[in-house]
């Protein structure tokens, strides 16, 4: 579906400041059939698929050479320790050495 393709290159290309509520009404959907749709569609809830891009942001930001507090605000986390515990839950490694294991 167009919309739901379009849902998700929203997510993907401004990841951190997109509400999900506010995609489901630019789509016409509700937010659960929003929810239910993506699943079914891409094998993961558009919260998890949001935290996802997030995280590849910020990693991609810090392979760059920003810093870990920059790299984290700019991917659309709230501070750079959100961003360090949710890359310590996906990854299982802290974002520094996994961004040395990027640039690598």
């Amino acid at each position: 579906d167009p919309w739901l393709a379009d849902v998700r290159h929203r997510l993907q290309s401004c990841p951190g400041p997109t509400r999900l509520s506010d995609l489901a009404h630019r789509a016409g959907r509700h937010r659960v059939h929003l929810g239910r749709a993506f699943l079914a569609a891409y094998g993961e809830t558009p919260s998890a698929f949001r935290r996802r891009a997030m995280l590849d942001r910020a990693l991609g930001l810090m392979a760059s050479g920003d810093t870990l507090a920059a790299a984290a605000v700019d991917a659309g986390f709230s501070d750079q320790s959100h961003f360090s515990r949710a890359c310590r839950d996906h990854y299982g490694l802290a974002p520094g050495r996994l961004a040395a294991r990027l640039r690598a």
